[in-house]
């Protein structure tokens, strides 16, 4: 395994799991994993130890970091821990590569790392299940496609070249993605395979988690056109894209009916009911946090770089 890998990308590698695992007997498994196949193991205690040696320094990030193991969301945290190790460990080329993602192609992983001496990320097409919200598949379905972007399930990049963190919330790589870019260019290259899931699946539960982030990246989206995300920290400015959300929803909701897709409707007007309990104040707040916590995410990297 390690030497077709090897052989493939052209230059030593690492290669880490990263462990969010809630559970003692889930955890034993992935350790046993990790020690079959000399594959690195990021859980709790490696988080522990990559806390001290940040406060060790001076700096208490407090947004930005959580442990491993956490029954609920924890994928924003994760994705950080995984950065953040980078960056202390100094690496120079990093893939994230998520638990349900195959690579047919071992080459891509050679191409991709090769990529991002020339492009800020190199990402692949996702194909299977695609990465997309409930109310992402509803609309492709009816014809109407959005914005896309890298997924952060399959992602190279240079942990030198970042200076944003994720946030703790849905569709926290492209957030993430779109605010690091600035204008900056990405490549999509290649294909791997997303095993495929039922995305309407508990839809109920899931769709109040998305539409938070869903608007989140609406207003995201709509200053990174601008090129300028001041307008992030502007309550308006967030008064404003709730009220566009809706405005869409309703569009989503009339197609659906004039194509006779009840079941999308019924999911519709959950998501309908869900911005309208949505305060413009969320996301203006969540902004200004994220802004302060950022200074400290640049110290850790100015730090360890």
């Amino acid at each position: 395994m390690a030497k077709t890998l090897e052989s493939v990308v052209g230059t030593p590698y690492q290669i880490f799991i990263v462990d969010d695992s809630a559970l003692s007997p889930n955890n034993e498994l992935v350790t046993q994993l990790c020690h079959r196949y000399a594959i690195g193991y990021l859980g709790k205690e490696a988080f522990q130890t990559l806390s001290k040696k940040i406060c060790a320094k001076g700096i208490l990030p407090s947004k930005l970091l959580r442990s491993p193991g956490h029954a609920e969301w924890n994928l924003g945290y994760m994705r950080n821990f995984a950065l953040v190790h980078a960056v202390t460990n100094r690496f120079e080329k990093i893939i994230y590569m998520d638990d349900d993602i195959s690579v047919t192609e071992h080459r891509l992983l050679k191409e991709l790392f090769s990529l991002i001496d020339a492009y800020l990320f190199a990402g692949a097409e996702i194909s299977g299940m695609i990465d997309d919200s409930i109310m992402g598949h509803i609309a492709t379905d009816l014809d109407i496609f959005n914005d896309r972007m890298l997924s952060g399930g399959f992602l190279a990049f240079n942990p030198k070249s970042v200076n944003h963190f994720f946030l703790n919330i849905y569709n926290e790589d492209w957030l993430w993605l779109f605010l690091q870019l600035s204008g900056r260019n990405y490549i999509q290259f290649g294909k791997v395979l997303q095993n495929l899931t039922d995305a309407f699946e508990n839809y109920e539960k899931k769709i109040e988690f998305q539409e938070y982030g869903e608007l989140a990246l609406e207003g995201v989206i709509n200053c990174y056109r601008s090129a300028s995300f001041e307008r992030l920290q502007d309550l308006d400015f967030w008064k404003s894209i709730v009220v566009e959300r809706l405005a869409y929803l309703n569009q989503l909701h009339t197609i659906a009916g004039a194509q006779q897709k009840k079941h999308f409707q019924k999911i519709i007007s959950l998501a309908k009911n869900v911005v309208l309990k949505l305060e413009a104040e969320e996301f203006f707040n969540l902004f200004v946090e994220y802004n302060n916590e950022l200074s400290l995410f640049k110290k850790i990297l100015d730090t360890f770089h």
